[in-house]
């Protein structure tokens, strides 16, 4: 794993809100707005069946950029959603199969003439984006290290995984959301513990993430969200 113990790049606040006699205390932890992502070429350049969804290219762009630059303070690797996107297009299984990363070049019944023969070449899921084989592949081939992906069958699992993974390893987390819809970047969370507290991180009250489709800058792609179940 990288050694990321040299930089102070988050925060870890703890405060407390008090209404009438109660008292919350609330655990914040997020990545530093001066140093977040770069979403200056945000929003995602496609979004639509024919050129396909690239929300997914388009969280790769910020978040290997984001990884080269902290880690390494290296700022040449912030690389065009285009490139990415003709990467993930290119590249059939049989290139990658070597990898442990599994593919179909074959497009879909009806699709002959829209580029789905190209684009499914990375994904093994029957939709216009990038699927999870698609995105680990494109961090390992471009980001400073390897990734690996997970797939929950409970939403708070996989909720305590994404915030764990962002605060063990201060990054930013490529997540998929309404039900595999979308990519976005996770890059804090408020909860009543920290997702690497032994107890738990007991109730979590709002996550913030960057979206593709907003942009290009931050005030506009970076949202907190409410969390509930």
């Amino acid at each position: 794993m990288l050694n990321k113990t040299t930089r102070l790049i988050f925060f870890a606040i703890l405060g407390s809100i008090i209404t009438g006699l109660l008292v919350v205390t609330v655990y914040a932890y997020y990545l530093q707005d001066g140093i977040t992502p770069n979403v200056s070429d945000w929003p995602q350049h496609q979004n639509n069946a024919v050129n396909g969804s690239w929300c997914g290219v388009a969280a790769l762009q910020a978040k290997i950029d984001w990884d080269w630059r902290e880690h390494y303070n290296d700022f040449s690797h912030f690389h065009t959603q285009e490139l990415l996107w003709n990467y993930a297009r290119d590249h059939s299984s049989s290139d990658i199969s070597v990898k442990g990363v599994q593919g179909r070049d074959e497009a879909l019944p009806g699709t002959t003439g829209n580029g789905w023969a190209q684009v499914r070449k990375l994904n093994t899921s029957y939709d216009f984006g990038l699927d999870p084989h698609a995105i680990a592949w494109l961090l390992w081939k471009y980001g400073p290290s390897y990734y690996h992906y997970w797939i929950y069958n409970n939403v708070g699992q996989a909720t305590w995984a994404v915030l764990w993974t962002l605060e063990n390893y201060h990054e930013p987390v490529v997540t998929a959301v309404s039900h595999g819809s979308h990519w976005v970047l996770v890059i804090g969370y408020e909860a009543l513990r920290s997702a690497t507290d032994v107890n738990g991180l007991g109730e979590i009250y709002s996550i913030r993430y960057a979206d593709p489709l907003r942009g290009p800058s931050t005030n506009s792609a970076y949202q907190w969200m409410p969390y509930c179940l």
